[in-house]
């Protein structure tokens, strides 16, 4: 089996650069999202009847994994959180959807460098067999990417240098697909 972590880079040309960078889309979500709605839909209960600045309606949340699309994980972690922290409607709403969804995935912030790092220490330790880039700005997120992180990595032989073959089959080791003459045929 192959783990792939999820990861959001924040590259920038300084460390400040990149917080300042995700601080700035954060708040663009938190400004033009329906949190509430967001949340409402990954626990399944349509919270917006209720006031944003009060608790989690517990005992009305479906079990984990009913009615909702967040699955067992999301319908576990945001009421648990929401709990023992003491947040509010709208402060687990925005914690579930603000922060390049960082409690869905991990957000890497920094410098080429630093997130190089990152990424090297995670695999490194045996945490995972490598990342799927999860760009919360396209196309910045990977050309910066390719620019200022690679790079580092490439130096380190974490990242390839030249591909092996011409198609995705190729680059994974899978046998070219074959079709037989009646399947051309229709």
């Amino acid at each position: 089996m192959t783990i792939l972590l999820g990861v959001f880079p924040y590259v920038g040309a300084t460390e400040t650069e990149a917080k300042a960078l995700k601080a700035e889309l954060d708040e663009y979500h938190r400004e033009h999202a329906d949190t509430v709605g967001h949340l409402s839909a990954l626990l399944g209960h349509d919270l917006s009847a209720y006031d944003p600045d009060g608790p989690l309606p517990y005992d009305r949340l479906p079990p984990p994994g009913q009615g909702n699309i967040g699955g067992w994980s999301m319908g576990t972690l945001f009421p648990r959180m929401a709990r023992e922290e003491g947040l509010t409607i709208a402060q687990i709403a925005d914690r579930a959807y603000v922060g390049g969804l960082s409690n869905l995935q991990w957000a890497a912030v920094g410098t080429g460098e630093q997130v190089a790092d990152e990424l090297a220490a995670w695999f490194a330790a045996g945490a995972c067999d490598g990342f799927a880039i999860v760009a919360p700005m396209t196309p910045r997120t990977i050309e910066d990417f390719g620019e200022q992180v690679v790079p580092h990595l490439q130096r380190r032989g974490l990242f390839r240098t030249e591909y092996t073959g011409t198609t995705i089959r190729d680059h994974y080791g899978l046998p070219p697909v074959t079709r037989s003459p009646q399947a051309l045929a229709g």
